[in-house]
């Protein structure tokens, strides 16, 4: 199975075509339930209204974002970059999950999903007017992980409070996958986001 899963890519790489996306390869390489699962939430609307395109991104920057939120929520006291290879272990290990593991994975994205769009809005993943990774990382682990007895109640203005603050402008601007700045971002994004 592997050997044609990396045929494929080759022979795609190879027609002259466009270089594939990390998350098309990892499609390929790791190819299983998990796949289903991405693509079932990655048509979640508050999702498509946070990121701000309506249909799913065909290079799949949207899909891999979620698995960016999946890896660092499981885990992101113990990451190490590359973010590619972080990505990578998180998938391969969990390609094919089981009904209960997807059924926790659905309510965790949808829940967390719905508290920031409904709280804290359609920029909630924006530093200027794109879609910043870092940010949407702290923000998104942040808010799984505090429990609703944990979250403030003003999500939106304690959210733009930190977009403020310059430590954690640099940690959303700069050498983003390194530890210290992944670290740092998600630790300030949890003080300022509880309760």
């Amino acid at each position: 199975h592997d050997n044609s899963s990396m045929f494929q890519i080759f022979e795609r790489l190879n027609t002259g075509g466009v270089p594939l996306s990390q998350q098309e390869i990892r499609n390929s390489l790791f190819h299983g339930k998990i796949i289903d699962l991405l693509n079932k939430l990655n048509e979640n609307k508050n999702w498509r209204k946070l990121i701000g395109k309506e249909t799913p991104d065909p290079r799949m920057r949207d899909i891999e974002l979620i698995l960016r939120f999946f890896s660092l929520y499981k885990n992101w006291e113990n990451y190490k970059p590359s973010m590619k290879d972080f990505i990578n272990n998180f998938m391969n290990s969990n390609k094919n999950l089981d009904e209960k593991e997807k059924q926790k994975l659905t309510t965790l994205f949808n829940e967390t999903i719905d508290v920031v769009y409904n709280n804290i809005g359609k920029n909630a993943f924006r530093l200027k007017s794109y879609v910043n990774a870092a940010v949407f990382d702290s923000v998104i682990v942040s808010v799984a992980e505090l429990s609703k007895s944990n979250i403030s109640k003003n999500l939106k203005e304690k959210l733009e409070h930190l977009k403020t603050e310059s430590a954690y402008i640099d940690s959303v601007s700069q050498s983003t996958t390194n530890l210290e700045q992944l670290r740092a971002r998600i630790k300030m994004a949890k003080e300022a986001l509880k309760k």
